[in-house]
């Protein structure tokens, strides 16, 4: 066995990847059901995938992976092999995590809102972080966090007003006499020309009409 041999079967790995090579010696390329390579589309992913850690849901085939990359160039990727499909539960990172929304928050590094994934909560500080801002550091890593894996529940809503009370009863009633004296226009009796007879619960005529009025029969007692 030669070593122009060996890098000669090396050769479709390093210019095409992992998944390109077993097809090339004829191994069957597991697809992973469910997943679409974020840069050329192509669904599913066979083979090996390349799956960011600091985005809810970013997949690259191992053709786009090896060659330019749109994506950004701080974030890491995670290699997942055929034998790793199914370890979702084993490995959360590998699940789409896109789910969770977090409406009412603001990431404190990227000032973000309403971001996916896991938000993490500084304990201490009392900030919301999203993925790719917590894996890159940009908060002090001494500080105690919480993960949240699911979305926030939305704020209840506010009370309607209460409605406004009902008006008191007047004390005099509902002046139902002096509506009814404006709507005839009376010449001898409206709703201006009437006043309360003070101590008797009686209407007296105003000034002009006859002052000297008395429910006793006589003058007024209260003069002209």
């Amino acid at each position: 066995f030669s070593l122009p041999l060996f890098f000669g079967l090396l050769g479709p790995v390093r210019m095409f990847g992992a998944s390109a090579a077993a097809a090339a010696f004829g191994a069957p390329a597991i697809p992973h059901n469910g997943t679409r390579c974020d840069q050329c589309n192509v669904t599913p992913i066979a083979g090996v995938r390349y799956k960011c850690l600091m985005c809810p849901d970013y997949d690259l085939c191992s053709k786009c992976m090896d060659g330019p990359r749109h994506h950004d160039p701080g974030h890491l990727f995670v290699r997942v092999d055929g034998a790793q499909i199914n370890q979702v539960s084993q490995y959360p990172l590998l699940a789409n995590r896109s789910g969770a929304v977090h409406s009412s928050s603001v990431c404190a590094g990227c000032k973000v809102k309403a971001f996916t994934g896991w938000r993490f909560q500084c304990v201490q500080c009392q900030l919301d972080f999203c993925e790719a801002c917590e894996l890159s550091g940009k908060h002090d890593v001494n500080h105690p966090r919480m993960k949240l894996t699911q979305s926030a529940p939305a704020p209840a809503p506010a009370p309607a007003p209460a409605p406004a009370p009902a008006p008191a009863p007047s004390p005099f009633g509902d002046n139902t006499f002096c509506k009814e004296a404006e709507k005839q226009k009376s010449p001898f009796l409206d709703a201006h020309s009437v006043r309360p007879f003070v101590g008797f619960g009686m209407m007296a005529p105003s000034s002009g009409r006859n002052d000297n009025f008395s429910p006793f029969g006589g003058p007024s007692p209260f003069g002209a």
